[in-house]
């Protein structure tokens, strides 16, 4: 038995424990957990330019979202990343975005996911370049704040937005 790893797992099981906690109880009422989350966002995103389109601070329930947003295909979403490339904040989410990451284009044209940090680190935590790595895995300094991360680094194409 190795003394120190079953002390640092025996740690880490007890710090998750609050967090478990709280996933079981929200599982128990997730429509209220879902209304609540979607009414989370909406107040946090209101001042984005996305928030303000679309009047976020005026929606009160999900079936007000679902009337007033309308489903949208990448295509409807280009010109929003567009500005995102272009080094606009606060446009999507009052969130910066660290990343935009593409698609592989194996069913069409290679398009760019727009990742906050969070995101970047859960979701596409093998594909994320934060701000310390960004200039090696891209071979140019670090600008804006955003990344266009291709895999592969520079010789792929990728490229800092300035």
């Amino acid at each position: 038995m190795n003394l120190p790893a079953t002390i640092a797992n025996s740690l880490w099981v007890g710090s998750s424990l609050p967090a478990l906690r709280n996933f079981e109880r929200a599982m128990k009422r997730p429509a209220e957990v879902q209304r609540d989350l979607l009414r989370g966002l909406l107040v946090r995103n209101t001042h984005c330019a996305y928030g303000e389109a679309y009047d976020f601070a005026a929606i009160r329930s999900y079936e007000e979202f679902a009337q007033r947003i309308p489903l949208m295909d990448y295509d409807a979403f280009a010109p929003w990343v567009d500005r995102i490339r272009r080094g606009e904040s606060r446009v999507l989410t009052v969130e910066p975005v660290t990343h935009l990451i593409p698609t592989s284009g194996s069913s069409g044209a290679r398009r760019l996911i727009p990742f906050r940090r969070f995101a970047a680190g859960v979701q596409s935590r093998d594909r994320a370049v934060d701000r310390r790595s960004g200039a090696a895995a891209t071979g140019h300094p670090f600008r804006s704040g955003v990344l266009v991360h291709h895999a592969g680094g520079a010789s792929a194409g990728g490229h800092v937005l300035s």
